[in-house]
């Protein structure tokens, strides 16, 4: 491959690949840490095994396992 067959600004480029990659995985993070601290605020006796939500079924029990057996 010639140096003449890349783009004219490879590195702006690559900063606007990497910068949509981070926001992308910044706005994952957020919506994850809302969703599991309202699921943890919100949930009753018995967890959140009644939501059907396996994810957060398995995030709770492993942090709150008295709660399956409650």
């Amino acid at each position: 491959m010639n140096v003449t067959e890349l783009p004219v600004s490879p590195a702006k480029d690559l900063r606007q690949v990497h910068f949509l990659i981070a926001f992308r995985f910044i706005v994952v993070y957020i919506f994850m840490f809302i969703h599991m601290s309202y699921c943890l605020l919100t949930r009753s006796s018995h967890g959140v095994v009644g939501r059907g939500n396996i994810l957060v079924d398995m995030w709770t029990t492993q942090i709150y396992p008295h709660d399956v057996y409650s």
